[in-house]
């Protein structure tokens, strides 16, 4: 089968495509435009993919901790999709996308390329 994108292009591209899809899904579009507090709060959840991979599951519980109730439907998203449901035993689910897989912080420290044409126009409609 033929790859559409190569790994670089598709990290970003899993990550932002189905964020945007919840966010259109769910509804939130007119929450983030007219609410500068939930929109600061969704663009914390999105700095997720830019820190160190190894710092973003901490990075993630203090948010869960510290997001109002507001923010659960995209926390229990991005847990799900992202980084794996905490399990009682202490572990986590594997996610649907490993962190490796859609993390762009080695990307963004070496200053290449950090999105795409999709991305682009994503982030025009939201601002």
């Amino acid at each position: 089968m033929t790859e559409l994108y190569d790994s670089k292009t598709r990290k970003l591209y899993a990550f932002d495509h189905l964020t945007y899809l919840l966010f259109q899904e769910k509804g939130f579009q007119t929450q983030y435009e007219d609410d500068i507090d939930f929109a600061h709060g969704i663009h914390k959840i999105a700095a997720l993919a830019i820190i160190h991979p190894n710092d973003v599951i901490n990075a993630f519980v203090d948010l869960s901790v510290h997001l109002g109730d507001a923010f659960q439907i995209m926390l229990d998203y991005f847990e799900d999709n992202y980084i794996g449901r905490f399990r009682p035993n202490g572990s986590r689910a594997q996610p649907l996308f490993n962190i490796e897989y859609w993390n762009v912080y080695e990307r963004t420290k070496n200053q290449k390329m950090r999105t795409n044409n999709s991305a682009k126009a994503w982030n025009r409609r939201i601002s």
